[in-house]
C-alpha cells in the first residue's frame, strides 16, 4: 500500500482546499453579519430637551431611556447645548459664540438601539413614548437610512443564503470527485479482494477508516489556513477584531472538520460499493 500514499496525500490537500474555500465564504458571511450589526448600532437617535429644563429632569430622562429594553447598553450620552456649540465650532473652524448670537441649539440626549430592534416601527413607538414627557421637544432619527439598511440586509441575506448553498454543493461535488479518483486507483486491489471471497464490509472498512482520518486532517489543515488568514486580516485591519464573533467562528471551524469527515467517509463508502457491485455483476 506504500505506493498509494501520494494519492491519499493529494486527496487530503484537495479536500482541505475545498473546505478552506467554503470556510472563507463562511468567514465573509460571519464578518458581514457582524459589520451589519455594528453599523445598525451606530445609528444615532437624538432627543432634544426643551430649553429651561433642569439638570435633575434631564438626568431623569437619561435614566428612563437607559431602562428601555431596546436601548443598546452604555450608549446613552447627554450633550449640553454649550458642548454641542463647541463641537460645531471645531468642525467649521469658527468661534460661533463670537458672532454675538444666542445659542440656538438644544441640550440633547444621544443613544443607539440594539441591532435587532432597529426598525421604523419600533422607533415610532419609542418616539411617541418619549414625547409624552413634556420636557422633550423632539426625537430625531434618519427614517430613510434605517429603511435602506433593513432593506439591504434582507436582500443580502437571501443572496448569502443562496450563495452558501451553492458553495456547499460545489464543495461536496469536488470532495466526492476527489475521493472517487483515489478509489479508482485502488480498483484492481478491490476487485482482487472481492474475487478471493472477502466480504464487502472487510474490503470497505480500511478505505472508510482512512477516508475519515484524511477528512479529519483536511479539516485541520483548512482550519490552520483560515486562522492564519484571520490573523493576517486582523494585523492589516486593526478595527476588524472589534466586530468579530469568535464563538460563531469557532463553531464554523468545527463544522468544517465534521463536514470533511462526513463527506469523505460517505463518498468513500459509496465509491467502494460501486466497484464491488461492478465485480459482482
Amino acid at each position: 500500500m506504500e505506493n498509494f500514499k501520494p494519492k491519499y496525500f493529494y486527496s487530503v490537500i484537495s479536500v482541505a482546499i475545498s473546505l478552506m474555500m467554503l470556510g472563507l465564504f463562511g468567514m465573509i458571511i460571519i464578518h458581514g453579519r457582524a459589520l451589519v450589526q455594528y453599523t445598525k448600532e451606530k445609528v444615532n437617535i437624538i432627543v432634544e430637551v426643551r430649553n429651561g429644563t433642569s439638570q435633575d429632569d434631564i438626568q431623569a430622562i437619561v435614566e428612563d431611556i437607559k431602562k428601555k429594553p431596546l436601548i443598546k447598553k452604555n450608549s446613552v450620552e447627554y450633550v449640553s447645548k454649550d458642548q454641542a456649540l463647541e463641537l460645531i465650532s471645531e468642525d467649521f473652524g469658527l468661534e460661533v459664540s463670537s458672532l454675538g448670537m444666542a445659542n440656538p441649539l438644544y441640550d440633547v440626549i444621544v443613544f443607539n438601539v440594539k441591532s435587532d430592534q432597529l426598525s421604523n416601527l419600533n422607533l415610532v413607538h419609542l418616539k411617541k413614548e418619549l414625547k409624552k414627557n413634556t420636557h422633550i421637544a423632539n426625537v430625531i432619527y434618519e427614517t430613510d437610512l434605517i429603511s435602506k439598511i433593513n432593506k439591504n440586509i434582507t436582500n443580502v441575506t437571501y443572496i448569502a443564503a443562496g450563495a452558501s448553498l451553492l458553495m456547499l454543493f460545489i464543495a461536496i461535488i469536488l470532495i466526492n470527485y476527489t475521493i472517487r479518483l483515489v478509489i479508482y486507483g485502488d480498483r484492481k486491489l478491490i476487485y482482487n479482494q472481492e474475487m478471493v471471497g472477502a466480504s464487502w464490509r472487510f474490503i470497505r472498512r480500511p478505505y472508510v477508516f482512512r477516508a475519515i482520518l484524511n477528512g479529519l486532517w483536511s479539516g485541520i489543515i483548512a482550519i490552520a489556513i483560515l486562522v492564519g488568514v484571520l490573523y493576517m486580516a486582523n494585523k492589516s485591519i486593526p478595527d476588524l477584531e472589534s466586530i468579530q464573533d469568535f464563538t460563531t467562528f469557532a463553531v464554523m471551524l468545527a463544522s468544517l472538520v465534521v463536514l470533511g469527515v462526513f463527506i469523505s467517509g460517505v463518498a468513500t463508502y459509496f465509491a467502494v460499493n460501486n466497484y464491488l457491485k461492478n465485480v459482482s455483476l
